[in-house]
């Protein structure tokens, strides 16, 4: 007799379980990938439909863009409402190993180029005598180069893209189609 209780295993419908523990359920909306806002997805690369040798774990946030906008009025207002409006989905996923090598150099790159950017801006402010009117340029070339560390970080090293998530369920940008066909269709609401 099994166990009512015990979570389902995962593997996509109808082949052979790898194993893994699926403790939401993953659902596909056309180009969309639907899961429970705490959801282990099933094996494959969500990336390119292939294997997926490499797991990953981790919070995936989504702010609405009204509240993203609000930093026209004030970075203290933008703050206080991403703490109120903001969103959580804890995802599990898979990675086959080149996807999974390319977020590990992106999050590596990105983290490097937002040190050095803020290192070149707060150098150059700090030496703003002895460049005189070099500073500008450095404080320049360190924002271009922060901004492009936080993109590489927000962008290319989360292969996952939230595109709305509510208390239940989360909607996901990023996953190939291949991926996709071999999960249910959404039929909820």
């Amino acid at each position: 007799m099994s166990n009512p209780f015990a979570p389902p295993t995962g593997g996509f419908g109808g082949g052979a379980s790898s194993g893994a523990i699926v403790t939401g359920q993953a659902w596909a909306e056309g180009p969309l990938l639907v899961t429970s806002t705490v959801a282990t997805l099933p094996d494959g690369c969500v990336v390119c439909g292939g294997e997926g040798h490499q797991r990953v774990k981790g919070p995936i946030q989504w702010i609405p863009l009204w509240v993203r906008l609000s930093i026209l009025l004030s970075p203290l207002i933008m703050i206080v409402l991403m703490v109120i409006f903001r969103r959580q989905a804890v995802v599990d996923y898979g990675l086959c190993e080149e996807h999974f090598q390319r977020r590990n150099r992106m999050r590596i790159g990105g983290g490097i180029a937002l040190v050095a950017g803020m290192i070149l801006m707060f150098g150059s402010i700090a030496l703003i005598d002895a460049l005189e009117g070099g500073a500008f340029g450095f404080m320049l070339v360190g924002l271009v180069i922060l901004l492009g560390g936080a993109i590489a970080l927000g962008r290319f090293a989360a292969p996952l893209m939230p595109k709305h998530i509510d208390r239940e369920y989360a909607r996901f940008t990023g996953v190939h189609p291949a991926y996709l066909d071999r999960l249910p269709p959404w039929t909820g609401g």
